[in-house]
């Protein structure tokens, strides 16, 4: 897994997609890259450390990465409004982190928990959260009332032909 760019071209009034960059390829699983608001930073998680860390890196990339998780971090969104960055822990919690740029590097603060509420588990390798436009909200899934978090897979079920289901239960 490995985080590739591609640049979005107008052309008038209509788009298209230029050819794939690669950001970052190395051996290991960079994961679900997020840009900043400003666009000059790019976050995201990899498994270099053995485990699945939060790291950012300068768009475009100038080789040098600086850690924002510690323990394990997940899926990192920017907040649009203020200078934070928020993810999910391994074990499913939310947590921040405040940041500054100082002279082209990132100094993160410490990181700190939004939540000790457990949220669902991703799946399909999406985050589970996203930011409000605003900042000031985050919406995040969570368990059922009474369900244990993360203990099982829920089956999923689709129906086919859904208008001739209704048609057919309607004659009745």
């Amino acid at each position: 897994m490995d985080i590739w760019t591609v640049p979005v071209i107008r052309e008038g009034t209509e788009w298209r997609l230029g050819p794939p960059e690669v950001f970052l390829k190395t051996t290991l699983h960079e994961n679900a890259p997020s840009f900043s608001p400003d666009g000059h930073w790019m976050a995201y998680h990899s498994n270099q450390s053995g485990i699945d860390e939060v790291y950012v890196r300068a768009f475009p990339d100038k080789g040098v990465r600086w850690q924002i998780s510690f323990g394990g971090g997940l899926y990192p969104k920017w907040s649009p409004t203020s200078k934070e960055l928020f993810f999910r822990t391994v074990d499913s919690r939310m947590m921040v982190v405040p940041y500054e740029v100082t002279d082209g590097t990132v100094v993160p603060g410490k990181p700190r928990f939004v939540s000790e509420t457990i949220t669902l588990t991703e799946t399909f390798l999406s985050p589970n959260f996203d930011v409000a436009r605003d900042g000031r909200r985050l919406l995040v899934f969570l368990p059922a009332e009474g369900e244990k978090p993360n203990t099982s897979i829920k089956p999923v079920s689709f129906l086919v032909n859904f208008f001739d289901e209704v048609k057919r239960r309607s004659k009745r």
